[in-house]
């Protein structure tokens, strides 16, 4: 980062206590400034106690609690500084086993997940435990409420080893998923199933 400022304190500069940030920024370099303890900055978040290391870009402010992984933004354009927001970070989701219902077992692991925007995926991989064929219609799992679609959807699933004979596999609003096939020979329920969590 070029132009960097210096001071006592190093590559961080202090914001005076009762400082008008915007007025503050004004003709400063790019370079970390920070407010300490009760130093409270109109308009920019606080926290007693805490540093803010404040990052001034051409694209706006950018401010860091030392204390939490919190981290907000402003435009700066023109002497004006908009309302801070909050940056939302993507964090990875935590995945699940999908418990299975009577007489199916996995042929790899069945799992399901929701990301922060509430897209559920499940992995469906499983096969009748005692090779029987499934009837016209039956039920392989069952979703705990939050990860299940608001109106029940049907897409596409392999019922055979080959991949030769194909099914459906309904998932309901009440969290239940039905595999459904014609076949007389199919043992299998294989398919990735996305949608957006409806409760």
């Amino acid at each position: 980062m070029s132009n960097k400022l210096s001071n006592q304190n190093g590559d961080r500069v202090q914001i005076p206590a009762g400082s008008v940030f915007a007025e503050f920024m004004v003709g400063k370099p790019f370079g970390y400034y920070y407010v300490f303890g009760d130093d409270l900055v109109e308009g920019m978040p606080t926290d007693a106690g805490g540093w803010w290391f404040v990052w001034h870009v051409p694209s706006g402010i950018w401010a860091w609690l030392h204390t939490s992984n919190r981290v907000w933004h402003a435009e700066f354009t023109n002497d004006v500084l908009s309302p801070w927001r909050e940056v939302a970070f993507c964090i990875p989701p935590q995945e699940y086993s999908l418990p299975l219902a009577e007489g199916w077992a996995e042929n790899q692991p069945c799992r399901y997940c929701k990301t922060q925007e509430g897209m559920v995926t499940v992995t469906l991989a499983a096969h009748r435990a005692q090779n029987d064929p499934i009837p016209t219609s039956m039920l392989v799992a069952t979703l705990p409420a939050g990860y299940r679609p608001a109106h029940a959807m049907v897409v596409p699933c392999i019922v055979d080893g080959m991949g030769a004979v194909t099914g459906h596999i309904t998932v309901g609003a009440d969290g239940a998923i039905y595999v459904q096939t014609g076949s007389t020979s199919g043992i299998y329920a294989t398919a990735q199933i996305s949608y957006i969590s409806g409760g």
